[in-house]
């Protein structure tokens, strides 16, 4: 796996720097929106076994915001295509040798298949991120205090 994301880095780029950071900035964008939704459903949670509202809100108002992280990290990828873009111009110089090479596009592979790569494990932690919340929501709420349907509501937003 090392050699073939060598293979798809400029030729000198510090790939391991740009893997860490992708790494670190999913981990926070996923505590981010895990504490957020505990936030807000602790609270509502807490409402209702006082005795206050009679049911629990919609899912998708208690996970309002939540997967901003994630957005945030979709522009922190952006930005370091970019830079390796950038780099082969600037920093290692090596576009030129990359073009005289037989295969299809090397500059477009170094260039985007490693931010590609971390946009989709971006986009799956967020899928995950909502599952998780998701079956929190339906397992620790008074299942009389929940309206049907929820998982659709998601998708409609109403």
């Amino acid at each position: 796996m090392k050699t073939f994301l060598r293979r798809c880095a400029p030729p000198g780029m510090p790939l391991k720097a740009e893997i860490y950071t992708a790494c670190i900035g999913f981990a926070a964008a996923a505590l981010y929106g895990l504490m957020r939704f505990l936030n807000d459903y602790t609270r509502q949670r807490s409402l209702l076994l006082r005795g206050k509202p009679v049911e629990m809100p919609a899912f998708f108002l208690l996970f309002k915001g939540d997967l901003r992280g994630f957005a945030v990290m979709a522009f922190v990828i952006a930005g370091f295509t970019v830079f390796r873009y950038a780099y082969l111009y600037r920093g290692s110089k090596s576009v030129y040798s990359l073009r005289r090479l037989p295969e299809k596009a090397p500059v477009a592979k170094r260039v985007l298949l490693v931010p590609a790569i971390e946009l989709l494990i971006c986009g799956i932690l967020a899928f995950l991120l909502l599952l998780l919340c998701f079956w929190i929501y339906m397992h620790f709420s008074p299942a009389d205090c929940i309206a049907p349907d929820q998982w659709a509501l998601i998708w409609r937003g109403n």
